[in-house]
């Protein structure tokens, strides 16, 4: 199973919470911020990352592979 973090509306900013806590990774002003942020480690870790609206409905899914490194 592959794990996930998300990108919703806590009060008036945007935050990131990796799947399994209740505490934000990181909160934002701006939900494109938050998306930006969340969408790289989602790539580094190869994430599942869900993107919600202000009302609460999901609004993208993307799911992304681990990066490796090339030596």
């Amino acid at each position: 199973m592959s794990r996930m973090i998300v990108t919703v509306k806590r009060g008036k900013k945007w935050a990131n919470i990796l799947d399994g806590n209740y505490r934000s990774s990181s909160t934002h002003l701006t939900q494109q911020d938050a998306i930006e942020v969340a969408k790289n480690r989602a790539q580094q870790k190869g994430y599942e990352h869900v993107i919600y609206r202000k009302d609460g409905t999901i609004r993208e899914v993307n799911k992304y592979l681990p990066l490796t490194i090339q030596k």
